[in-house]
């Protein structure tokens, strides 16, 4: 099922749905990880003075690097049909670049 399938067909339910279990597993650990960098960019930017979202792109950038050198150490394969640490590198390197872009708008 494609993203747009699961967008007509029902929202974002059906959108879960078309993901495996590893995947939403995957999936779910992933966005525990964006909201705890979240949470410590917040922090730093507070007790330590510097751009929120400056923080943001570092630890992206961080875990990106980490979520690379899992999938090279366990062996992933880049085209895999579930979600693996490769497309969690991905997703991490895409937010990054979108912290740093936005930084240069909103400082």
């Amino acid at each position: 099922m494609s993203c747009r399938s699961a967008a007509r067909s029902g929202g974002s339910g059906r959108f879960a749905a078309a993901f495996g279990p590893v995947s939403r597993q995957r999936l779910r650990i992933f966005l525990v990880k964006l909201a705890a960098m979240i949470l410590f960019a917040a922090m730093f930017a507070v007790f330590r003075g510097r751009s929120p979202l400056g923080m943001l792109a570092v630890f992206c950038g961080w875990q990106a690097l980490l979520s690379a050198v899992t999938a090279l150490l366990q062996g992933r394969r880049l085209n895999a049909g579930r979600l693996s640490a490769w497309d969690e590198m991905a997703a991490f390197v895409g937010i990054s670049a979108l912290a740093r872009f936005a930084r240069l708008f909103i400082g």
